[in-house]
Parts: structure tokens; sequence; C-alpha cells
């Protein structure tokens, strides 16, 4: 007859002693003598079938709880008698047996506890070794085929006992669920009180443990074959993290932990692992950048070299291990995508290199240019690393090129004098910084010496630093070039107060000198000339654009010199039109002098649309030139933020 009519309610108690009695037997086998050890041949069936009893006894009153007070009267006796309320019985009948359900679900785990976490044991020793000579016995296909036997069956009984406990733990549910399905608000208030009982009894799931140390499922078994992924996901995260020792003390175990396997494509990947460590710690203090010492004899070993080598080692690792077995297939995966991520960093190198020669061999940044190529890295690798264990890095380098990219934008947006994209963009570039120094917090100290090591050893790595100076920098030449319209936002000593916190106070820069050496004004005058938009300001998408001047002073000293009629203002203009080539050159400073006014105007573009003016007297001081000269190619010079890029070499 079929099981379920085999456990019938009214007689299932008979078989639940019987079935109690053979797995209090069965479970305690390690401790029987030789003859009473056969019965473990039994034990998986009457685990299986005690399981099932397990269920039977649920599925009695599911049905009934399921009912209870199908009736369906809403104007139901809230305050029945006891002798009344059919409701109340079938809910009370119910709790009794799902009280042994309860009582039963703890027979099972008490009888197969020790057994379970003894073949738990056997389970993974025996994995460990059919799988290690699976790999040694690769030239034997009639070896390999009895030991992938072996480790097939051990892994499906292995899955097979998880799957009876999963079973179980499933149906620990039912009660809850099948309470709350009823027509519960049908019944009276002490049936009601009853089903609360059986659902805060069901808070507890029956489950089945190896001496109460790990609990057996489907997830348990799942977790016992990510363990290669936990061990990727832990390694990568200490590496971005910039702790290498600790990164390589992983490694260290993990080899240990399976000699047996270090010729099979598992251990050749824990070969790779520990220089990818050394790689990461080296890019984020800048070592690509850094003068290597090079002879005609002396092998190459500069940072970029490493990663091509590595790059090689990688793709030779993924042909070997593909399609080899499960393992073998993790390996090819991750090699796959860290090959992808090697290749991303070499591109970044490129971009910095090209960056630092950029800086030096021209005298203004071409943004645009940069901006591309940084765009083209993202766009490349947007969809590399997407293996979980690569989260980590993944993580790291989308950070780190989307602030390159956000700080590209921010200076091409302060040159065209845009303010709400550029505060956009300088938004968006601490919002990652700061959720990169996050995933920094926990990271080794640089090993600088004795002394500096105690002094610093909460130093942020070099290119961190180099990425908030050069925010920095873009940053107070966004406050010079907006001061007015921050101003509007402050009292004057609030804008004192926070120009004082940037890393340079351009604006009290350009008041003390003009106040020092008695200049007529300072202005910074924006060149509007081909612009789409119709300048500064908030424009409604269907008004017809208005056409602005060409030229709008952008910053005044002193502040006064903008609210009087300029008398300078269509001397400058012309200016700028006569000698708008030379200016662009952004290499010298222009002397254009008004024999009518009797003042020199020195000009000096320090962005392509931006361009520095200084008005003084020609007669009152004869060597107010030279101290013109020297404010302006200062002012510029560090404008320019050319300094910042050619210090990538010096940022260590």
């Amino acid at each position: 007859m079929k099981s379920s009519d085999f456990y019938r309610e009214g007689d299932y108690k008979e078989y639940y002693k019987v079935l109690q009695f053979f797995m209090r037997i069965c479970g305690l086998w390690p401790y029987q003598s030789f003859f009473a050890k056969y019965f473990f041949i039994t034990m998986t069936i009457f685990l299986s079938e005690g399981i099932l009893v397990g269920q039977d006894l649920t599925s009695f009153f599911r049905y009934k709880l399921e009912h209870l007070g199908d009736e369906g009267r809403l104007d139901v006796d809230l305050n029945i008698k006891k002798v009344d309320d059919n409701n109340y019985r079938i809910a009370l009948d119910c709790l009794r047996k799902h009280i042994k359900v309860i009582e039963f679900s703890e027979f099972i785990d008490g009888s197969f506890s020790v057994s379970y976490l003894f073949n738990l044991g056997m389970f993974v020793l025996m994995l460990a070794v059919s799988g290690t000579q699976i790999l040694m016995h690769t030239d034997e296909i009639n070896e390999t085929v009895r030991y992938a036997c072996l480790f097939t069956s051990i892994l499906i009984q292995l899955f097979w006992q998880c799957w009876q406990a999963q079973r179980l733990l499933n149906y620990s549910n039912i009660p809850y669920e099948s309470a709350n399905q009823g027509y519960w608000y049908c019944t009276s208030t002490r049936c009601k009180k009853i089903l609360a009982l059986i659902m805060i009894r069901t808070s507890k799931p029956c489950e089945i443990t190896a001496m109460n140390l790990l609990t057996f499922s489907i997830e348990t078994f799942s977790s016992k074959m990510d363990h290669e992924e936990e061990f990727l996901n832990n390694f990568f995260t200490q590496v971005t993290q910039l702790c290498s020792d600790k990164a390589k003390e992983l490694v260290e175990k993990e080899r240990e932990s399976c000699r047996q396997t270090q010729m099979g494509p598992w251990g050749m990947l824990l070969m790779t692992l520990p220089q990818i460590a050394f790689t990461e710690r080296s890019y984020a203090d800048l070592g690509f950048l850094h003068t290597k010492n090079k002879g005609f004899l002396r092998k190459d070993n500069s940072l970029k070299t490493v990663y091509e080598s590595l790059k090689s080692d990688l793709r030779r690792l993924e042909e070997m291990t593909r399609g080899t077995n499960a393992i073998g297939a993790i390996v090819a995966e991750v090699s796959s995508q860290l090959y992808q991520f090697i290749v991303a960093r070499i591109q970044l190198i490129d971009f910095y290199e090209k960056m630092h020669s950029m800086s030096i061999n021209n005298k203004v940044m071409k943004y645009q240019e940069l901006l591309q190529s940084i765009n083209t890295i993202v766009q490349t690798h947007s969809l590399s690393c997407s293996h979980l264990a690569l989260t980590a890095i993944k993580t790291t380098l989308t950070l780190e090129c989307e602030i390159l990219v956000q700080l590209t934008e921010a200076h091409i947006e302060i040159q065209h004098w845009r303010f709400l994209p550029t505060l956009m963009a300088l938004f968006g570039a601490q919002t990652r910084m700061s959720a990169w120094e996050r995933t920094l917090q926990s990271k080794e100290s640089w090993k600088l010496g004795f002394g500096a090591t105690f002094l610093k050893a909460n130093q942020q790595p070099a290119l961190y630093q180099w990425l908030v100076k050069l925010k920095n920098a873009i940053l107070a030449k966004c406050s010079l070039y907006f001061h007015t319209t921050l101003s509007q936002q402050a009292t004057p000593g609030e804008m004192r107060s926070i120009m004082s916190k940037q890393s340079v106070d351009y604006y009290h820069k350009i008041q003390s000198f003009q106040r020092k050496h008695d200049v007529v004004a300072v202005l910074i005058v924006f060149d509007s000339r081909g612009m789409k938009d119709s300048g500064p300001g908030y424009r409604h998408s269907g008004r017809k654009s208005e056409v602005s001047e060409d030229f709008t002073v952008v910053v005044s000293c002193p502040y006064a010199f903008t609210q009087k009629p300029l008398i300078h203002w269509d001397n400058i203009q012309n200016k700028i039109r006569e000698r708008y080539a030379e200016l662009l050159t952004m290499d010298k400073i222009i002397y254009a002098k008004s024999l009518r006014d009797l003042c020199t105007y020195a000009l000096y573009n320090m962005d392509p649309k931006m361009t520095l003016v200084t008005i003084y007297e020609t007669e009152k001081q004869k060597d107010k030139e030279r101290h013109v000269s020297t404010f302006m190619s200062d002012m510029c010079t560090q404008i320019k933020c050319n300094k910042i890029y050619e210090s990538l070499k010096l940022a260590k």
C-alpha cells in the first residue's frame, strides 16, 4: 500500500514507536559491535521513512487548519462556550499533533546527529582524496573513471542527506502557513489563541544537525561546493584593502590545506594570486610611474612589464584548466576575468602616463582627449569581472575610472564656465572617493621604517592622495571662477572662511596683489564666442536663446570695478580680439599699452576661454611690470593644474 495510506491518523502511533526504536539503534552505529554495524545499511531507509512520518503527521492537520472556520460566518460569537466551539476542538487537536511532530523531529535529530557528523567528516576526506586521485591519474583512463565514480557517488550521498534534512526543514513551516491561510477571523477568541500558539511554535524549525555544529540543508551542500568562491572573495577583499601580507597569508593557508591538489587547476591559480596582491599594492603606490634603473643587460622590472607577464600567465592558465572539472571550470572563468582586469590596469597605466606626458609637453591639458580615453576604458570593461568572487576588485576598478571621468568632466565644465554641471561632476567625484576610502579602512600600515610606521600608520595610498589633490585643485579653481555666484549665497565673513579652507585661496591672492602693488584692477574675462548656450544661468528649454555679449567679467578685484561703467572695458575686448591667436598659445604674457588712458593691459590665458587681465598705470611705477609678470605667471601656472599632473611621478 502507499506510505501515505500506511500512516493514517489513528494508527501512526504504533509505527512511530517502532521507527523511533530503530533510529535509536542506527543513529549510534559507530559505537555498536561488528554485527550491530550492519544496521547502518538500513539507516538511510529508516531516515527517509522517519522524515516521511514527520511529513504525514504534518499533513494530518494541514487540511484541518486551512479549513478551520470555513463556514464563512462573519457574525461569529467570539465568546462561545467551549463545549459548543467545534473550531476550538479542532485547533486544540492540531496543537497536540504539532507537539508530536516537534518531538518526533527532535528524535530524528537525536538519532542521526552522531552519524551525520561522522559521515560529514568521512565524506569531506573521501572527496578530497578521490579528487586528488583523479588529477594524478589523468593519463590512466580506468583509474580516472574509478575515482570519478567514487567522487560522484559520495557527492550524491551527501546531497541526498542534505535533501532529506531540507524536506524536514520545509515541512516545519507548514503549520504557520496553514493557520494563516485559514478562516481564523471567523473563529472565537479562544480558538485564535490556540492558532497563535501553533504559529509561535513554528518559529523554531525542525532540523537535522551534526551534533549541533552544522545544520544540514541544501544551502549547506551548496556552501561546501562554494569554498573556492568564498576563498577568492576573501582574498580579493584583502587585495582591495591593500592588505597584501594578509592576502599572502590566506594563500599560504589555502595551499597548506590542499597540499595534494597543488599541481591541479586550483593549485596553479594559488601560485598566481600572490603576484596579483603585490602588483595591486605597487599600483596603488603609483609604482607604475616611478623611474626604473635600466641597463644594457638589466631586466626590465617595471610594473607594466609585471602586469604583461601576469596577463600571459592568466591566459595560459585559462587554456590549461578549461573543460577539466568543476574546480577547473571555476579557475578558468576566474582566470579569464582576471585577464580582463589586468588589461584594464595596463590601459589605466597608459592613461596616467598620457596625462603626465601631456602636462610636460603641452602648455594646456587636452581634457576632451583625456575624457574620450577614459570613457573608452570604462565602456570596454563595464561588463568585465562579473564573477561574484571578484566583486571587490571590480568595485575598486569602477570607482577609480568613474572618479577620473568625473574630475575630467568637471575641468571641462569649468573651462566653459558652466556652474551646475561643474557642481554635479565634483559631487560625483567626491561621492565615489568617499566610497573608495571606505574600502581602504582595513588597510595595513605602510612600512616606511620604525619611526615612520608609527607616524604614518593611517596614510592613504599615493594614488588616492593624488586624486584628492587633483580634486582639491579643481575645487579651488571652481571657487575662483564662480566666486561672484557663491558670494551671493553667503555673507562676506562666511565666504572668507570657506575660501580659506581651499587648497589655494586664489581670490585672496588676487586681492593681496592688487592692494600691495596698487594696480588698477585684476580681471578674469570669459570669451563666450562660439558657445552654443546663452551664457551663465538657467534657461527654459522652450525659450529662445538670447544673444549674449562676447565677453563677460567672471571675477573682478576690486569688486566695485564691475559696479561702475568700465572705462577700460572696450580696450580689453579689443585687445583680446586682436591678440586672440597669441593668447591661445598660452605661453607668454601679452602687454598692450593705452597712450590715451596712460595704462597698460597685461593679458594671459589661463584656459582657452579664460583670460587673466591686469590693469596698471604705466607712468606711476616703472618696476611694476616685473611684479605683474611674476604674479600672472604663478597664478596661471597654478590654475592650469599642470603641476598636479607633473607630480604623478613625485607623488610617493
